[in-house]
Order: C-alpha cells, then structure tokens, then sequence
C-alpha cells in the first residue's frame, strides 16, 4: 500500500494506464482463442446464416449433411433424436431453396419414435404389395398433429391395429427413407403399442 502510495504519480499517469491496458488485453487474448474458434465452427456449419444471393444465372452448392449429423448418433443406434417436430422446425428455419436439399440429409437416420395412432389406409396392389394385408398408418408425434410420420405394415402382424383407435399411444422404430414438407416416411419400421 506505502508502495501504491508513494507511486501514485506514475501509476496514474498515462504510461501506466497503457502497461495495464496492455497486458490486460495480452492476457485476454490468450484465453479466447478456444471460444471463438467453437463460434467460427458453428458459424461455418450454419445454414441458417448461409449467405443470400440474387440475381439471374447464379449457382450454389448448399452442403446439407450436417444437419442430421447433428443429431444422429451411430449407424447401429436408433435414436428418439432428431423428433419430427425438430426436423419440422429445422427445416421451416431454411429459406425455402433450400429446404429439398435439406430434406435429404435426414434419410437414413435411424429414430425410435413415441406417437399417437391416427389412422390408416389399405396400399394398394398396384403398389407391390398383396392386397388387403399391407396398410399405410398414420402416426403424429405428441407435440402435435404435424408431422405425419407414416409406416406401411402388414396388418395380419398386428391385428390389435383393427381395432385401435385415434391418439392411441405407440411406439415406432425404423429408418427414415423420405421427408416431405408435411409427412415422414419411415422403412423397416416396427410398430408397438405404449400399454
């Protein structure tokens, strides 16, 4: 303190102001690197801050993958994560170009879904497959009533389903094999009911 005392001339003088401001900063600086490289990657893998082109004759590379990277797990794991409420939302985030090239990073996921029963249809023979067993149901994700997320299945392997009911708690397992603006595909898809 007889120190800072004795010294007060100097330290408050514009030579000492700017030996603290220096190595103040110097000492900031070298602490947030690792944050803003963290931002810079978020940044680049954003499509939501993608850049915006007018014009005529303009071309553009829209790298979509990471969006199901994202919030995919392993090839081996099915996963509740990303729900179709989360797909919905992601892609309603996008302008509107490029929400089909988005739609086609989320085929492949494997999901294990809670949903509501809400009705099914008879597919037809035309579409390969045997008349009145196979049946396209479809499901709502609790969050709402939008997005459908749809399965065909043959009927005869779950015959409780004759007999369900609307907003019926169920189960699905399987691999997203399309995603259009208001419904969800699913393949190999299992359906099992929530008792």
């Amino acid at each position: 303190m007889h120190w800072i005392w004795s010294n007060k001339e100097w330290l408050f003088s514009g030579v000492a102001v700017w030996v603290i401001g220096t190595l103040l900063t110097l000492w900031f600086r070298r602490r947030t690197p690792a944050t803003s490289q963290n931002t810079a990657t978020i940044s680049a893998n954003s499509m939501i801050a993608s850049p915006v082109a007018t014009g005529s004759n303009i071309s553009q590379t829209v790298n979509v993958t990471h969006v199901a990277q994202a919030v995919a797990t392993t090839n081996d794991e099915y996963s509740p994560r990303p729900s179709p409420t989360e797909i919905l939302t992601q892609l309603r985030s996008l302008p509107a170009f490029q929400q089909k090239e988005a739609r086609k990073a989320y085929v492949g996921i494997k999901v294990d879904w809670r949903v509501s029963f809400s009705s099914m249809t008879e597919v037809s023979p035309f579409d390969g497959h045997q008349s009145g067993s196979t049946h396209r149901v479809y499901l709502y994700p609790p969050e709402g009533h939008v997005p459908f997320v749809t399965v065909d299945v043959d009927i005869e392997q779950i015959p409780r389903l004759k007999v369900t009911h609307d907003e019926t708690p169920m189960n699905v397992t399987g691999i997203i094999s399309s995603v259009e603006p208001l419904h969800i595909e699913l393949k190999d898809a299992k359906l099992s009911f929530v008792d």
